[in-house]
């Protein structure tokens, strides 16, 4: 078995799991998926939390961090690094991301 690892230029996409076959999270592989935009959200998360400007917020095709819009690629990608939890969803389609221990650990943080 040789390591999992994103594909050169594959934009942010993720092949295989953060997960050995034990179940047991490997953050070091995490950490080696981030794409640089992830890094920066998952700060940006950190240092607002507990703010709606915190809040990764899906709706449909459209993700947006406070007033800034992102992609959808960039969220589902720490969504399958399990960096961010759904904190509420709504009958809408308006879900709402918060950075849980995964993600500040992948960013160098603790709380």
């Amino acid at each position: 078995d040789r390591p999992l690892q994103a594909r050169p230029g594959s934009a942010g996409m993720i092949h295989g799991s953060p997960f050995t076959e034990a179940g047991e999270y490997r953050l070091e592989w995490a950490r080696a998926q981030l794409t640089a935009r992830q890094r920066e959200i998952l700060t940006i998360m950190a240092d607002k939390a507990h703010t709606e400007d915190g809040e990764l917020v899906m709706e449909g095709r459209e993700v947006w961090l406070g007033l800034e819009r992102t992609n959808t690629s960039t969220a589902f990608g720490l969504l399958r690094l399990c960096a961010i939890r759904l904190e509420s969803g709504e009958p809408s389609g308006l879900e709402r991301y918060t950075i849980n221990e995964t993600g500040l650990s992948l960013i160098g943080r603790r709380r």
